[in-house]
């Protein structure tokens, strides 16, 4: 019985041991990963690891946040974008990967930047070039809409369904003077100009 309990005693020092190593090393570690290498409670490990922010699926070393951090910095500053989750964070669960895309942008020194739904992040001077390069292509689809008759005709039956949707008689008054209540489709009309 006591070679069974010393040697538990050395794999479980031997389990710790790489857990820390390879956190040191990676900046992270997974639940995953400390249960393939058979550590029985990997909470308890990530819980004494320093400098570490636990999450669900692992943790993440504040070094490896302040270096997303930079990255992320860096890409706003010279109008970028960085796909900094699919890079940096790709052993995370979906919660986890906000929660770490939150930490990474809580001390953002700028507010010029948008998230994509792919949790990237980009410039905001780079969607504004992006979308300005399209301004002479919209504006040459509006002159060309313009006199192409089958638009036209289409333009102007959308006009005509609306003017006489909103012609219609307004609504009964019910008995005891007050009026019946307004279908959704009355408030969702908008004038066309």
């Amino acid at each position: 019985a006591v070679v069974s309990t010393q040697s538990g005693h050395y794999g479980r020092a031997a389990q710790n041991q790489w857990a820390d190593s390879f956190y040191k090393q990676n900046g992270y570690i997974t639940l995953e990963m400390m249960q393939k290498k058979g550590i029985d409670n990997p909470q308890s490990v990530m819980s004494r690891l320093e400098n570490s922010v636990v999450l669900s699926s692992g943790c993440v070393s504040d070094n490896s946040i302040a270096s997303a951090q930079s990255i992320v910095e860096e890409a706003i500053v010279t109008d970028s974008y960085i796909e900094l989750i699919d890079w940096m964070f790709d052993w995370c669960n979906e919660a986890d990967e906000s929660k770490l895309l939150e930490l990474v942008l809580a001390n953002s020194k700028s507010e010029d930047y948008r998230i994509l739904p792919s949790k990237s992040v980009v410039s905001v001077n780079l969607l504004n070039k992006l979308l300005n390069s399209f301004d002479s292509k919209i504006a040459e689809q509006v002159k060309s809409d313009a006199v192409n008759p089958k638009i036209l005709a289409s333009l102007k039956k959308f006009d005509s369904a609306s003017v006489s949707v909103s012609e219609s008689k307004p609504a009964k008054k019910a008995k005891g003077g007050k009026k019946e209540k307004s279908t959704d489709c009355d408030s969702a009309l908008i004038p066309l100009l």
